[in-house]
């Protein structure tokens, strides 16, 4: 009589499937899924908390009226329902009244496989020191790049900057005079 060796490693528990409304609130980062006008039928915790308004008002609302007016966003929302693809746009600045100011988001979009007419979007929000880096390389390469009749950026700021000091001067003086004008007068 043979023995056959049987596997003494303990069977894992059958897994339960994932949910996805656990997995989304899991998340870090901001997602929506919008209907058609812009009508906002899902976000997760990280949405709320990013918008700072709760799914509840946030169902009964557009994003058009979350965001600031000509937020870059609505437009990267257009883009996708007109393309039926997936799109990225990368230092997307987003402001809404209830932000204290505006803040810097990588944007991915696309359309919802399953549903036609949705669109889902994710947020990642960039750092203080990618903003400010962002902010200075965007705004020092631009100028420096740029040519204002002819001239070099440098030679204009220089003289504008005089200009500037010779308008200030001048203000200052008739501030002078206006106030010696308005004294009386010793008798």
């Amino acid at each position: 009589m043979s023995k056959t060796a049987t596997s003494t490693r303990p069977q894992a528990p059958a897994r339960r499937p994932v949910e996805h409304d656990l997995l989304l609130t899991a998340l870090p980062h901001p997602i929506l899924v919008l209907a058609e006008e812009n009508r906002i039928v899902y976000a997760n915790a990280a949405a709320e908390a990013f918008l700072s308004t709760g799914i509840a008002l946030l169902k009964r609302v557009r994003l058009d009226d979350v965001l600031g007016f000509g937020c870059p966003l609505l437009a990267l929302v257009e883009q996708v329902r007109r393309s039926g693809s997936t799109l990225n746009e990368y230092s997307v600045e987003i402001a809404t009244p209830k932000l204290p100011g505006p803040k810097l988001v990588d944007v991915y979009g696309g359309p919802f496989a399953d549903q036609p007419g949705l669109v889902v979007l994710m947020l990642q929000q960039r750092n203080m020191a990618q903003m400010i880096g962002k902010g200075a390389t965007v705004d020092v390469d631009e100028l420096r790049s740029r040519q204002l009749g002819g001239r070099d950026l440098d030679a204009v700021l220089v003289e504008r900057g005089a200009r500037a000091a010779h308008l200030l001067d001048k203000r200052q003086q008739r501030a002078a005079e206006a106030q010696h004008i308005v004294e009386p007068h010793a008798l």
